[in-house]
């Protein structure tokens, strides 16, 4: 899926993909790697969108291409959602690394 994913981005003039890392509403500990492989593989970089529900805002305060070291490039991601205002703050848990 990601390599076919990442061959339509890269095909494309125009494309916009919204994929939340947690891979599901519930709690994880272990956050998907898929959207950085996209990236990675598409050649573009990662926005970093954050929903700030305490504070009714939306923002993007970074952009990040992918250097192909996924872990170093990971604990980039978790440090900019490590002060998130979840709605469900119960259910968002940054992946220690």
């Amino acid at each position: 899926m990601t390599d076919a994913l990442a061959e339509h981005m890269k095909a494309s003039t125009k494309l916009e993909l919204a994929i939340t890392p947690e891979g599901t509403r519930s709690l994880t500990h272990k956050w998907k790697r898929g959207f950085y492989y996209i990236a990675l593989k598409a050649q573009v970089p990662i926005q970093l969108y954050e929903l700030d529900y305490k504070n009714k805002v939306i923002r993007c305060n970074l952009e990040l291409m992918p250097s192909g070291d996924v872990e170093a490039d990971m604990k980039i991601i978790m440090d900019y959602y490590k002060n998130a205002n979840a709605k469900y703050p119960h259910k968002f848990a940054i992946e220690k690394l």
